[in-house]
C-alpha cells in the first residue's frame, strides 16, 4: 500500500497561499472539511484553511505569548512546552478525523510557517510522508496588502516576511520542497502545477471541469496590489533578493542553493543583533497586552489599532533591525509630534525619551557587537587581499603555462615537419633498396634456372651415353652369336 502524503503549503500572509492551495485542491489534493468561510474585503474567494488548524495555531501562539503579527522569535524551547504537547495532540486528532484514507492531502495556514517542526513530528508519528510547497510574492505587494488590511507599517511587515520564510525554510531542510511565485501562478498556472508535480513526485491531473474552474477562480481583476515584476523594481533587501531568486531560478534546487548563501546573512542578523531587539519588542508586547482584551481567552490583533506612540516605538526598534539609517525617520516623526504642542504629543515624547534612554543603555552591547563585526570585516578584507594576491600569482602561472604550451607546440610542429621530411627520404631509400633486391632476386633466379638447365643437359647427355653403350653391348652380343 502506498504511503499517504501530506503537503504543507507555506508562505507569509497575503503571499498567494490561498490561490495556490485552491488550485492544488482542484487538481485532486484533499483539504478536508470544516474550512474557514470567505471574508468580505479580505479573501472573497476563500482562505482554503482548515478551521481547526487555524484555531490550534492561534491558541498555541497565545499560550506562547505571541500573535501572528509578532515579529519576535518564538520562546526558547517552545517545542518542548506543555502548550506544544497539547497542540500536537490536536494535530494528531485532526489527521485521524479528517484525512484517514486520503492518499494525498494538504494543510495551509500562514501561521504554519512558525510551527513546521510540530507538524513534521506529528506526521512522522502517523506514518505520513511530508512534502512542501512555498508560495512567494513580490515583497512590495505583500507589504502593501498588510498595510491596507491590518495597518502594519512597512518595516514591521518586512521583518514578519523574513521570519515566516526563514523559520519555515530551516525547518523543512531534508524534505522534498518546491517554490512557486504568485506571479507565475497567475501567468501560467499549468506550468506551476507541472513543476510542483515533477519536483514533489506527485500526480496532479485536473480534468476539463477542474481546468475551467481554475481559470474562473484565478480572477486577475481581483488583485488589489501589483508591483512591477522586474529586476529594476526589486531592491537589494533580503526580501528582495529572496524573491529575485524565486523568480529567476530554473528549478527549486537552484533556488535553495541561493537561499543557503542568504541564510548565512540571516543567521548573522538573528544571532548577533536580533536578541537585543527582541528584548525591546518584549516591552512593546507587554504594553499592547495591557491594552487589548480578547474573547474566550484568545488574543487577536486583526481589529486592534496601534496608537501613534506604539507605531513610533516599533519604527524606532525596527530601525535597528533594518539599518541604523531608518532611525532618522523615527526622529523626524517624533519632532513632528512635539511641534504639535498637544498633551498627547508631549506624553508620547516622554515615553519615547524613556525608550531612547533604554536604547542608550543597550548601546554598549551593540557597540561591542559592531566592533566585533568590524574586526570580522577587517579579517575578511585581509583574507580577500590575500586571495587577490594568490589569484594574481595564479594568473601569472597560467600565463607562463600558456607561453610554455605555445613554445612546446611550435617545437612540436618543427619536429613534425622534420620527421615528415626524414620519413619521405627513408621511404625513397627503402623503395630503392626494394628495387635492387628485386633485381638481385631476378638475377639469382635466372642463374639458378641456367644452372638447372645445364644439369638437365648433362643428365640427358649421360643418359644418351648409357643408352648408346647398352645398344653397343646388345649389337656385340648379337654378332658374337652368329
Amino acid at each position: 500500500m502506498q504511503r499517504p502524503t501530506a503537503i504543507l503549503v507555506l508562505g507569509m500572509h497575503r503571499s498567494g497561499t490561498s490561490a495556490l492551495t485552491r488550485v492544488l485542491n482542484l487538481c485532486g489534493v484533499d483539504l478536508g472539511a470544516h474550512l474557514l468561510p470567505p471574508a468580505a474585503d479580505n479573501n472573497e474567494s476563500g482562505f482554503w484553511e482548515h478551521a481547526d488548524a487555524v484555531d490550534l495555531h492561534e491558541r498555541l501562539l497565545f499560550q506562547l505569548g505571541r500573535s501572528w503579527s509578532d515579529a519576535r522569535s518564538l520562546p526558547s524551547g517552545w517545542l518542548q512546552s506543555p502548550a506544544a504537547a497539547t497542540a500536537a495532540q490536536r494535530i494528531a486528532a485532526l489527521i485521524t478525523d479528517q484525512f484517514t484514507g486520503s492518499p494525498l492531502w494538504a494543510v495551509k495556514d500562514p501561521r504554519l510557517c512558525r510551527f513546521v517542526p510540530l507538524w513534521t513530528q506529528a506526521l512522522a508519528a502517523a506514518g505520513i510522508g511530508v512534502k512542501v510547497v512555498f508560495a512567494l510574492r513580490h515583497p512590495d505587494e505583500v507589504i502593501a496588502s498588510l498595510s491596507r488590511r491590518d495597518g502594519i507599517v512597512a518595516h514591521e511587515a518586512g521583518l514578519l516576511l523574513l521570519d515566516h520564510f526563514f523559520e519555515a525554510a530551516l525547518a523543512t531542510v531534508g524534505h522534498p520542497r518546491c517554490v512557486v511565485t504568485f506571479q507565475a501562478l497567475m501567468d501560467d498556472w499549468r506550468g506551476c502545477v507541472a513543476r510542483i508535480a515533477r519536483e514533489l513526485d506527485i500526480e496532479l491531473a485536473p480534468d476539463a471541469e477542474a481546468t475551467a474552474e481554475i481559470e474562473r477562480f484565478l480572477d486577475r481583476s481581483a488583485r488589489n496590489h501589483h508591483a512591477a515584476d522586474e529586476a529594476s523594481a526589486l531592491d537589494e533587501s533580503l526580501n528582495g533578493r529572496i524573491y529575485r531568486l524565486a523568480r529567476e531560478s530554473v528549478d527549486s534546487a537552484e533556488f535553495w542553493r541561493g537561499v543557503a548563501a542568504l541564510g548565512d546573512i540571516w543567521h548573522l542578523y538573528n544571532n548577533d543583533m536580533l536578541p537585543y531587539i527582541d528584548e525591546l519588542l518584549n516591552l512593546l508586547a507587554a504594553r499592547d497586552a495591557a491594552e487589548q482584551r480578547a474573547p474566550d481567552g484568545i488574543r487577536t490583533d486583526k481589529d486592534a489599532t496601534l496608537p501613534a506612540l506604539a507605531q513610533l516605538q516599533f519604527r524606532l526598534i525596527s530601525g535597528l533591525r533594518d539599518g541604523v539609517g531608518r532611525l532618522g525617520q523615527a526622529s523626524a516623526d517624533l519632532g513632528a509630534m512635539v511641534r504639535t504642542g498637544t498633551e498627547a504629543s508631549l506624553s508620547a515624547a516622554s515615553d519615547i525619551a524613556a525608550t531612547v534612554n533604554e536604547l542608550r543603555s543597550s548601546l554598549p552591547l551593540v557597540r561591542d557587537r559592531l566592533e566585533g563585526l568590524a574586526e570580522q570585516a577587517s579579517a575578511l578584507s585581509a583574507m580577500a587581499a590575500q586571495q587577490q594576491e594568490q589569484l594574481g600569482a595564479a594568473l601569472v602561472q597560467t600565463e607562463q603555462l600558456r607561453l610554455h604550451a605555445e613554445v612546446a607546440t611550435a617545437r612540436g610542429e618543427v619536429r613534425l615537419e622534420a620527421f615528415a621530411a626524414n620519413s619521405d627520404e627513408r621511404l625513397q631509400q627503402l623503395a630503392e633498396i626494394t628495387d635492387k633486391a628485386a633485381v638481385a632476386r631476378e638475377q639469382i633466379v635466372l642463374a639458378q634456372i641456367e644452372a638447372l638447365a645445364a644439369r638437365l643437359d648433362a643428365m640427358a647427355a649421360q643418359q644418351q651415353q648409357r643408352d648408346e653403350a647398352r645398344w653397343s653391348q646388345r649389337l656385340r652380343r648379337l654378332f658374337s652369336r652368329k
